[in-house]
């Protein structure tokens, strides 16, 4: 979702990706740019982005996030049961 325009138009950061978090993370595990939301992805470069392995999280989209020097924590969605 950058701007080159200083937020008047918007552009795709990865295309048909519906993404909530983008953050820059530096730690032990790894140094780069993760996004979430249905999925999760990671780039070192901003530019080329690789599918995380997300097996585990449960609970819909991912809406945060947290980190230390060795762990990624995310926070999901609350999915309602009808």
């Amino acid at each position: 979702m950058p701007s080159t325009d200083f937020g008047e138009n918007w552009l795709a950061l990865v295309d048909n990706e519906y993404l909530n978090v983008v953050a820059f993370i530096m730690n032990s595990f790894k140094m780069g740019y993760f996004a979430f939301g249905e999925s999760g992805l990671f780039s070192a470069d901003f530019t080329t982005w690789e599918h995380l392995d997300m097996t585990g999280v449960s609970g819909g989209n991912v809406t945060c996030y947290t980190s230390t020097s060795q762990y990624l924590f995310v926070g999901t969605e609350k999915r309602r049961s009808l």
